[in-house]
């Protein structure tokens, strides 16, 4: 399969922040830490980290890696337990990375690529947490080193979709990994390559959000349609943060990426 790629500066935030918040929508457990529309502030992070993975398994949050500083990749792992407003540092990761990415499957949470924002130089490491031991076993290596892509669990099997990677540049592969077998499977690439996009599944489909651009991903028929671009001028959704509640998906946030009408594929 083919890379599509193209090679730009990469900006990025040297911010590292440790501050949690939480936004009531009036729904399940955000109602009874804010009233509705409003905002609480929650238990600092142990350490102050930008760019982690994180992901949610059985009401608890984990933040996996990240950076200190510009340039300065962790392998930590911090627990927070919602209800009780904790933070509990658990086992290392095995590798120290940034702009990763993490999903959980059945408890299990898997820690997929990344690296340093300093150099872009990514891993193909996959390491797999086990809550319930507190242990971490290494898995099979993503096929294509690359960090801040998108990815998103549905139905057992977790989807990694696009990234970065010097010197090669950006990519619009897409590849599919099944925690059962421990295998990777290429799958059809997006329309275009894709840095910092954000993914969220709706009953069974993989909607991406690249800059302004929307795509959905059907894993039945293992294929892309666009679909209504992000029409406000002013949003870009590079490094959302994303959420779905009844069927609607809902982007927070964001940074300005280098246009995706100049990553078209190759």
């Amino acid at each position: 399969m083919k890379a599509n790629l193209i090679k730009t500066t990469l900006p990025r935030s040297a911010l590292a922040l440790g501050a949690v918040l939480v936004w009531g929508l009036g729904l399940n457990l955000s109602t009874a830490l804010a009233g509705e529309g409003s905002w609480i502030r929650r238990a600092n992070m142990p350490v102050a980290v930008a760019v982690a993975a994180s992901c949610e398994s059985e009401g608890i949050l984990y933040v996996a890696g990240g950076e200190t500083s510009f340039g300065h990749p962790v392998q930590t792992l911090f627990a927070y337990d919602p209800r009780s407003d904790r933070w509990t540092r658990k086992a290392d990761m095995p590798t120290k990375r940034g702009v990763a990415v993490a999903c959980a499957v059945d408890g299990i949470i898997y820690v997929i690529g990344g690296g340093s924002g300093d150099t872009y130089v990514m891993t193909k490491a996959v390491e797999a947490y086990d809550p319930k031991t507190d242990t971490w076993t290494v898995k099979a290596a993503m096929p294509i080193a690359r960090g801040d892509m998108a990815a998103c669990a549905v139905n057992g099997l977790i989807y990694v979709i696009g990234g970065v990677n010097n010197p090669d540049g950006y990519f619009a592969v897409v590849q599919c990994y099944d925690p059962k077998t421990d295998q990777w499977t290429d799958k059809e690439p997006l329309p275009q390559t894709s840095f910092a996009a954000v993914a969220q599944a709706v009953n069974g489909i993989i909607f991406l959000f690249d800059g302004n651009s929307t795509f959905a991903y059907d894993p039945t028929t293992d294929l892309w349609t666009p679909k209504a671009p992000i029409t406000a001028a002013a949003f870009n959704s590079g490094n959302s943060a994303a959420g779905s509640v009844d069927g609607l998906v809902y982007l927070f946030g964001g940074r300005e990426v280098p246009s995706p009408g100049c990553r078209t594929k190759e």
